[in-house]
This record gives structure tokens, sequence and C-alpha cells, in this order.
């Protein structure tokens, strides 16, 4: 906070001190003449009565109390000078006011304002009459609104330079910050040191970077452990085959083979799990995805295949219409949000199962998968998505599954830059509505 106030404070004083010396300047050379001009024209008759009053004198001494007079009546600095002395005035005005003319000067502060002082030569003497604070036109309240008006603009105009480079600081974070939220976590905000957000933009880097460190960390172990598994997956599924081999020779009885079935059922299932770990962690490497145009219609008309041998494959339908589009992305992947949805539907549905697609106004994509089985309750909607995460008990085997296939699909999703969102369907069960913008 203090970083920003102690940038910001100096910034205003300095646009606004160079406001007023800039439209001071710019009037002051540019309308010279015109002041002038004008100030001589307002105060004729001001000078005239002056002089017409100082030349009823008829000592020095009278002229003295007079002049002692004007001075406190009149607003302002009023005094005499000798005409040498006035070093401010040009030989040319000089001369002027020798042959009896009133010559005028403008004065500024460099703050406010413009000011124009008047000079006349008193009598025959080698002496002139000065006159501070004098107006300048007949209407001094619209010239002090074009000058303060003026000052306004141009202060707006230095400030928005400065609002030009921190927007352009804060738009760089903003980007960085819309990546990492993205899945993109080697984003880093490069933000110019001397910016106001520098401290934020460093917080959210060193955030990236221990992120990414723990996403990396994640996805090897995952990596690891999969591939260590694969080993003695083999060695099992090899091993299980020999004694499926040998008992068919020794168990007349078929008592073995049951439980040999079921242990390599499990080992099937190790294997699965296996292989939904290695997609687990590929999916979060974007760079993997193979973004190109595809038939999105098609696609969804071959993921139904996943289907085909359900128990609900007479009681799914479909709507989507027939010239849906091209989409940009990776098809199989995309494929494979739409099959693990749609088994995921087929193990809860008690019968229907809908799948429908649309092409939204503002171009993106909708895919909405519903069914109805037994829903999903509002709080865990959003625990569904983590990985290994089941509503119902791990031990079930009625239903079967890792809890890593809608984890996946949430993965898959942000690759695209898309949203999952779950609600309740209109058939009672879980509506499942898929979002994908155009990219």
């Amino acid at each position: 906070m203090w970083r920003l106030l102690i940038r910001i404070f100096p910034v205003v004083f300095i646009s606004m001190l160079s406001a007023i010396v800039v439209v001071i300047c710019i009037l002051y050379y540019s309308f010279d003449n015109w002041l002038v001009r004008e100030s001589l024209d307002y105060n004729k008759s001001h000078v005239f009565l002056l002089k017409e009053y100082l030349s009823k004198s008829q000592s020095q001494q009278e002229l003295q109390q007079r002049f002692k007079n004007y001075q406190q009546q009149h607003f302002g600095t009023t005094y005499i000078i000798p005409i040498d002395g006035l070093t401010m005035l040009s030989p040319e005005m000089k001369q002027r006011l020798l042959d009896g003319e009133t010559v005028s000067q403008l004065r500024t502060n460099y703050l406010s304002w413009i000011y124009p002082v008047l000079y006349f030569r008193l009598g025959d003497s080698d002496k002139a009459i000065f006159i501070d604070s004098v107006k300048s036109l007949e209407n001094p309240d619209d010239v002090n609104v074009i000058i303060y008006g003026s000052i306004l603009l141009v202060f707006l105009f230095f400030l928005s330079l400065w609002s030009s480079f921190h927007w352009a600081e804060l738009k760089k974070l903003i980007r960085a910050t819309e990546q990492i939220t993205q899945g993109d976590f080697s984003a880093r905000a490069k933000v110019n040191k001397y910016a106001s957000t520098y401290l934020v933009a460093y917080k959210v880097n060193q955030m990236a970077a221990y992120i990414e460190r723990l996403i990396n960390g994640q996805r090897d172990l995952i990596h690891s452990v999969s591939h260590e598994l694969r080993s003695p997956i083999a060695r099992l599924s090899f091993g299980m085959e020999l004694l499926q081999k040998i008992s068919q020779k020794i168990d007349q009885n078929d008592q073995l083979r049951p439980r040999i079935s079921e242990l390599d059922r499990d080992v099937t299932e190790l294997n699965d799990l296996v292989n939904e770990l290695l997609q687990l962690a590929t999916v979060g490497q974007q760079y993997l995805t193979n973004f190109q145009r595809f038939d999105l219609g098609a696609m969804l008309h071959d993921s139904l295949k996943i289907l085909k041998n359900s128990r609900h494959a007479g009681y799914i339908t479909t709507s989507w219409p027939a010239e849906l589009g091209d989409y940009n992305g990776d098809e199989h992947l995309l494929e494979r949000v739409v099959t693990n949805v749609l088994h995921n539907a087929d193990k809860y549905a008690v019968q229907r199962i809908s799948l429908s697609a649309k092409k939204l106004p503002n171009g993106d994509y909708e895919i909405v998968i519903e069914d109805d089985g037994p829903g999903i309750a509002v709080e865990e909607r959003e625990r569904i998505f983590e990985p290994f995460y089941r509503l119902e008990n791990i031990w079930d085997k009625k239903i079967s599954g890792y809890g890593l296939g809608l984890s996946i699909v949430h993965k898959i999703v942000l690759v695209h830059h898309g949203s999952v969102d779950i609600e309740t369907s209109t058939l009672g069960g879980a509506k499942f509505i898929i979002r994908l913008p155009t990219l």
C-alpha cells in the first residue's frame, strides 16, 4: 500500500505542476500581444483618470499626498520608480514610455495565473508609475475557466500517460494469472521492477513456480509408479495364464478355475488403473494436445459406441443439429470426455440417458449429458472431479471405477479453456454441462 501511495503522490504532484507550467507558458508566449492589447484597452480610462488626478498637483508635496491617497484606495501594488530602473522593459518599451505612452507587460507566477502590469510616465519627469494587479479583460472569470480547464486537461493527459504504463503492467499480471488459472503453471508475469504491481507480480510468480514444482512432482510420481507397476502386472498376467493352464490339468472338479478367474479380473482392473493414472498424468501436459479442426457432430456419434452393449442402449436419446460445425481442439481427448461422462451416466442411470449439443450465440459449444439416476448432491459436485473421489463406498463392487474418469474429464476441458458444471436433470438424475469456447 505504501509503495503504491509513494508512487502515486509524486506522479500526481508532478503531473499537476507540469500541467500548470505548460498551460501558463503556452498562454504567456502564444497570447502575449493579445492580452497586452486587451489590458491596455480595458484600463485606458483608469490610467487617464489617474493621470488627470496626479496632474492637478500644485507641488511635489501635494503630488506625494495624492499618490499616497491613491495607494490606499487601490487594490494591489502601485509605486513610483525611475525609468532607468525598469530593467525588465526593453529599450523600445522604455522609449515609448518616455514618449508619453502607456505600456503593459505580462507577468506570471507559473503556478496559477497570468496578470498584466502597467507603466506610464509621471508628467515630464524621469519617473514612471507602476500599477500591478489590474484587470486584463472585461470578463476575467471566463479567462479563469479557460486557464483552469486547460490545466485540468493537460493534467489528465500527463496522468493518463502514467496510467497507460501502469495498466500495461497490470495487463501482463492479468494475462499471467489467467494462464495460471487455466493450468499453465509455467506462465510468469514479466513486470517492470519499477512498476507499482511489481511486488504482486513477484509473489504470483513465486506461487506459480511452487505450484508448478508440485504438479510436476506429482506427475513424475504418477509416471514412475505407473511404469514400475507395469512390469509386475505383466508378470502376474503371465503367471495367471500359466496357472490357468496348469489348473485345467490338475483340477478335475473345476474348483480352482472360479478363483483364478477372479484373480485374473483383479489383475485386469489393476492394469486398467495404471492406464487411467497415465492418462491423468498425460492430460496435465497441455503442450501434448493435438489441436486441429474436426467435425464435432461426428465425434459425438462415435462416442456413443461405448454404450453399444449397454443395458440402456435402447433408451438413449440424442439431439444436435445436422450441421453442428467444426471445432478446433484435440478430437481424441474430447471424445474421451464424452465417453467418460456417458460411461458414468450408464453406471448410475435407471433407464434413460440423453446426449445433446448445440452452438451458442457467442460461437461456443455446449454438450449436455443427462441420466435418470440418483443424481449428485450439491455439496459433492465440486469434489466429484477430484482424483480417486467416489460417491459410493470404495469397497462396493456393484459399481466399478477408480474415481479417475471425471478427474480426467475436468483436466481435458480445462486444457480447452472450457468448463464442466453439474446440475439436476429434468430426467431426475445428474446433468453434466460441458462448455467449449471457440479457440
